[in-house]
């Protein structure tokens, strides 16, 4: 095995009120990406790759100070710092082996193979410079300009080792089958915005507890991990 699946942390009613003032109301890939994202303590000279001054998540990366973000994309309307083109044109003009960190924030579903981005990325970084991305699973399509797809954590793992990354953890972006559900179909509209998403975690944080009495605690995380919205991953060059 070529990296580490780590089981998910219980659904808490403190931290998901935390995530909402932290955050607002973001999709719940998006608060549960940023949570696993501040708190890597990221430092020194980083790479975003699809990302620029006008992502929205720009704004919790210039707080988290002791950083300089550059960010390459192909929408000119994100305000990237090196702007390419949908074939790749402009990628020479990114230096190689100058950042200490790159992430990639929901963009890699939407290249049709991720293999050469993520070797680019490898060449980017310095002698072990931190890859930290963010992929959706069950996760419904969104295309910008396109999606292309919704990969498992051994096809990640496989193919950042086939990219030259070693150290790759996966933590799943998951709180239980109620608010997987509602982030793949959407949440009931009759309660509201905001409502049914509450409405949604409250059922999985009361079935984790209950769960938690009578399951087998590592086969009740397998089957949690299993209806994962997402993936953070991490790795090193």
């Amino acid at each position: 095995m070529n990296h580490v699946f780590h089981d998910p942390p219980r659904p808490s009613l403190r931290k998901w009120i935390k995530l909402h003032q932290e955050y607002g109301h973001q999709s719940i890939i998006r608060l549960l990406e940023y949570d696993h994202l501040m708190k890597r303590c990221l430092h020194g000279k980083g790479l975003d790759f699809g990302g620029g001054k006008k992502s929205r998540y720009q704004y919790y990366l210039d707080q988290a100070g002791l950083i300089s973000i550059e960010s390459i994309n192909i929408d000119p309307k994100m305000e990237p710092t090196y702007l390419i083109t949908e074939k790749g044109a402009g990628f020479d003009k990114v230096p190689e082996e100058t950042f200490d960190f790159a992430i990639s924030l929901n963009t890699l579903e939407h290249v049709e193979d991720p293999l050469p981005a993520l070797k680019w990325l490898h060449k980017s970084l310095k002698e072990d410079g931190l890859l930290c991305i963010s992929v959706p699973f069950m996760f419904r399509i969104h295309g910008h300009p396109d999606d292309f797809m919704r990969c498992t954590p051994s096809w990640w793992a496989n193919t950042l080792s086939r990219a030259g990354y070693q150290g790759i953890s996966i933590y799943p972006l998951v709180l239980g089958r109620a608010t997987t559900a509602g982030s793949l179909t959407g949440f009931p509209k009759l309660l509201g915005p905001y409502l049914g998403r509450h409405f949604a975690f409250g059922w999985d944080y009361f079935n984790s507890l209950a769960g938690r009495l009578y399951a087998n605690p590592a086969r009740l995380n397998n089957s949690i991990k299993s209806i994962s919205i997402g993936w953070f991953i991490e790795a090193n060059k």
